[in-house]
């Protein structure tokens, strides 16, 4: 079977382009050092990914590092005059292309096999797209379509409350179409459903600890704190911004996720105790970049500080994730999959 890789890996002007821009470098005794330490973290992800893949996934996964080792090294991409070939950017190189590759060959066949996906329309786009399913309590995280859909009878009526965070409200965004076509899915299956649109809460952003733990909350955000407490699952919707959720979501986290209501300060417990527990949540964000290479090669950082710094701190478990990338190219088949996508989302609960 003939299986397309992914597109980010294979950009034909990085392939053609000369190998004089890499060369004629120089390195001194800090960035010799840099490099080695690059290199070794490298070869430990790329462990980690042939190591964490099914049997198809690790014969997918070593043959794509091969190939793609032996493709740089060829076209002379990452070389310098005179220390040769980057190994550590090569090794980089493989393990982005490994996992690509191996989520397409190892997880297509799971996400086409649902009946709560959309159909892909290309391996292309089902490379650009990148749903995963993170537990917290250390379950293997994945990045296949499909795979957090629970099959049940019919879906247990929940309440859920969507946090818009995208920061602009003065015209529409793929966030609010997203959000719509979830809050559709859930209402047309029964469940109650709250939105908080943060960009139009009027509220200041805290400057010192002290404002935080001793200060009260702003009258504005009193409803939506006490919607928070309500809910039994929260979806979080906003676009990356500099790696990171924009700075007027992270100011509403900051001000409702205070002592006494999102944790209690216990004695002889530096975490202290979590206070909203019994509460699962997904996160979904937009992204200019191809999902995988923020997933792989950024390593997703931001999403996962937000999963574990912020709501897994406060008890919010289990966390899944939903990953759009590349959304200035979307067609309009693959917008049509995702809010297919969320509106399936909604009507589980999920």
């Amino acid at each position: 079977m003939a299986v397309a890789l992914p597109a980010f890996a294979l950009q034909g002007e990085a392939l053609e382009r000369s190998s004089d821009s890499t060369r004629g470098e120089t390195y001194g005794p800090e960035e010799r050092q840099q490099r080695w330490e690059d290199l070794q973290q490298s070869a430990r992800d790329m462990g980690v990914t042939i190591g964490s893949a099914g049997s198809y996934g690790k014969v997918a996964a070593l043959g794509l590092v091969l190939w793609s080792t032996l493709l740089v090294v060829d076209k002379e991409l990452l070389s310098d005059k005179d220390t040769g070939a980057d190994w550590a950017k090569v090794l980089g190189a493989s393990v982005t292309l490994a996992n690509g590759g191996m989520q397409a060959i190892e997880g297509g066949a799971h996400w086409c096999d649902s009946p709560a996906a959309p159909q892909a329309h290309s391996i292309k786009e089902f490379m650009s797209a990148g749903t995963r399913q993170t537990h917290l309590a250390g379950s293997r995280r994945c990045a296949r379509l499909g795979k957090s859909i629970d099959h049940r009878e019919g879906p247990m009526t929940r309440r859920i409350v969507i946090i818009q965070g995208h920061p602009d409200a003065s015209e529409p965004h793929l966030c609010h179409a997203l959000a719509q076509h979830y809050l559709e899915g859930a209402e047309a299956t029964g469940h109650a459903v709250r939105v908080i649109d943060v960009a139009t809460l009027d509220f200041p952003l805290l400057c010192s600890q002290k404002a935080w733990q001793e200060g009260p909350l702003p009258e504005s955000l009193r409803s939506a704190q006490a919607s928070i407490a309500w809910a039994e699952h929260l979806v979080l919707i906003f676009p990356l911004w500099l790696g990171d959720m924009p700075a007027l979501l992270k100011g509403f986290l900051e001000q409702v996720a205070r002592p006494g209501f999102a944790f209690e300060y216990e004695k002889h417990n530096p975490f202290g105790r979590k206070g909203l527990t019994g509460r699962s949540a997904r996160v979904v964000v937009t992204m200019g970049m191809p999902a995988l290479v923020y997933q792989h090669f950024y390593r997703a950082h931001s999403v996962k500080s937000l999963e574990r710094n912020i709501l897994g701190f406060v008890g919010i478990a289990p966390i899944e994730e939903t990953l759009i990338g590349q959304v200035e190219s979307l067609t309009l088949k693959t917008r049509q999959a995702w809010f297919e996508k969320l509106h399936e989302l909604g009507r589980w609960a999920q």
